[in-house]
């Protein structure tokens, strides 16, 4: 039983009380909030604000140190409002089998910010150089601007189509025909 007076919860757990292995790996509400203060209250310098600090260009590389390591990433402390984050696929040009096997808790690292997200409280790094944008492929628009017919193989012609269409029955939509249907039967 776990009771949180001040927000006016509590749990239950059906694991016997004292039993080895029956702790929760997640720190409880209390314990979290206890250790928030005190991370607050060691000798780590405060973290600054959004608006005293200078977000570095996308090319310039800057040092880091990582602070913790999950299995899609790691964070890295850069000395900005927020620790950022380097998601596995940005430590590597080739694939990466695993975070640890390319970082450890506090390794320093050099990283570039990719991505600075101030209402979000987040920032995307990555360990590989910067690369220019590639250009998206240009849609194929398959509107003729000339208006001229032309001959292409496997295209038909607007006589063509125009004879092909002629005695065909009309297209109709579902939602036509479930129309036709609704009115017919309330005749």
């Amino acid at each position: 039983l776990s009771v949180d007076l001040e927000k006016g919860n509590f749990s239950l757990t059906l694991r016997p009380a004292n039993v080895e292995g029956s702790e929760s790996k997640a720190p409880e509400r209390g314990e979290r909030r206890e250790r928030r203060e005190r991370s607050e209250k060691s000798d780590a310098p405060p973290r600054i604000s959004w608006d005293e600090y200078q977000i570095p260009g996308q090319k310039e590389f800057i040092e880091g140190k990582v602070v913790s390591i999950t299995p899609f990433g790691a964070f890295v402390d850069i000395g900005a409002p927020t620790d950022g984050m380097i998601h596995i696929s940005e430590m590597s040009d080739g694939r990466v089998e695993s975070v640890e096997s390319v970082l450890a808790v506090g390794q320093t690292v050099r990283v570039r910010v990719s991505k600075a997200e101030i209402k979000r409280n987040r920032i995307s790094l990555s360990m590989n150089e910067w690369k220019e944008p590639k250009a998206q492929d240009e849609k194929k628009s398959y509107r003729r601007e000339n208006k001229e017919e032309e001959d292409v193989e496997g295209k038909a012609s607007k006589a063509d189509l125009s004879k092909f269409l002629e005695g065909q029955p009309e297209f109709k939509s579902s939602f036509a025909m479930a129309w036709e249907r609704a009115t017919a039967k309330s005749k």
